[in-house]
């Protein structure tokens, strides 16, 4: 993994409604960078909200002329991911071997 691809933040376990304005206020934080990478290892549990979210600084991180990447994301958020049609529309890294 290069410099640039070190994880800048964690996301917390559950990205949820509960948490929306705090995990809103960490990625508004993070596409501040020119492409922010959020570890999300720890994610166990994930709703509509989080996803929007998401996607949401996903696409303001392009929108930028950025990217947005999550790092190593849980099996929980693939889940998720992949039950909303989502998948492809988030960057994913894993660490190399």
């Amino acid at each position: 993994m290069g410099a640039r691809d070190v994880p800048l933040d964690a996301l917390p376990p559950r990205l949820s409604f509960d948490g929306a304005r705090a995990l809103k206020a960490q990625l508004l934080e993070a596409i501040a960078t020119p492409n922010p990478t959020l570890d999300a290892r720890a994610v166990t549990a994930v709703d509509a909200a989080g996803l929007q979210l998401l996607i949401a600084a996903a696409r303001a991180a392009r929108a930028r002329g950025g990217r947005l990447t999550l790092h190593e994301p849980s099996p929980a958020l693939l889940r998720a991911l992949a039950l909303a049609g989502l998948t492809a529309a988030l960057d994913t890294a894993e660490d190399a071997p």
